[in-house]
């Protein structure tokens, strides 16, 4: 029972550093640098996965270099309001504490919208910003090593 799980664990984790360290899949997220810091200094299990993670884009990044300097800073809340109609993120479930468990309906929904907007978003950005994408893709490390990545777009 308990040795199959803790084995099945362990397998999974491997798998996921394997694609955190991938270079040639694109790992896309809203502000995600905050999301793997916090993951790395509070669960170490997962922190182990996070040692290299290539090929990071952050949308946030992206968005508020391919608007005017003068236009405001946006949040993920409201970039899927502005390009995602009928899309609302829960501004109370995002604020809530997502360390307490079990995690409120709520909470799983945020998380759930919070995950399924990013490639939307992703295509929306693409096709409508001057930016290239491939020009802000950054590796990460819970060590705190950042920087330029080498991937091909194409690959992505």
């Amino acid at each position: 029972g308990g040795q199959n799980l803790e084995e099945a664990l362990m397998e999974l984790l491997l798998a996921l550093k394997d694609v955190m360290a991938a270079p040639n899949i694109l790992k896309v997220g809203f502000q995600i640098r905050d999301d793997l810091k916090k993951i790395a200094t509070t669960n170490k299990a997962l922190a182990s996965t996070l040692e290299s993670v290539e090929s990071l884009l952050d949308l946030s990044v992206w968005y508020s270099q391919s608007v005017p300097r003068s236009a405001p800073q946006i949040s993920l809340a409201g970039l899927v309001a502005e390009s995602m109609e009928g899309a609302v993120l829960n501004k109370e479930a995002c604020l809530s504490n997502w360390e307490a468990r079990p995690l409120s309906e709520k909470q799983l929904k945020y998380a759930a919208l919070d995950a399924a907007v990013l490639l939307p978003l992703f295509l929306r950005l693409h096709t409508s910003m001057p930016v290239l994408y491939k020009d802000l893709i950054t590796h990460f490390s819970a060590a705190g090593r950042k920087g330029k990545s080498d991937v091909d777009s194409d690959d992505v």
